[in-house]
């Protein structure tokens, strides 16, 4: 993922990266909803009033379980104090949010 063409398409060299004719899209949900456009007789999202909680989830598993995963597993705790800094709050948090 580091060499020149594959940064041509991702500059931070990470996967998933789409590239659609002319088109680079970058970051999973980003992907998800470009291909939910790109192609809607696919039927790839829900409608109607159920669209949003399509967007919800995916955007939620794109920024604060994320972030809540990645910050697990390196060790890092945020301090309660400071949870409103971070978009997720704490790990239980977003883990009650799941459930």
């Amino acid at each position: 993922m580091s060499v020149p063409d594959y940064l041509a398409i991702n500059r931070m060299g990470k996967v998933p990266a789409l590239k659609h004719g002319a088109t680079i899209v970058t970051e999973c949900a980003a992907i998800c909803a470009y291909l939910v456009d790109a192609f809607p007789k696919a039927g790839l999202a829900p409608t109607g009033e159920e669209r949003s909680a399509y967007y919800r989830w995916m955007f939620f598993a794109a920024g604060p379980l994320e972030a809540a995963v990645i910050n697990r597993s390196l060790g890092v705790e945020i301090a309660a104090n400071r949870r409103r800094m971070v978009g997720y709050g704490s790990f239980g948090a977003v883990m009650n949010a799941l459930e």
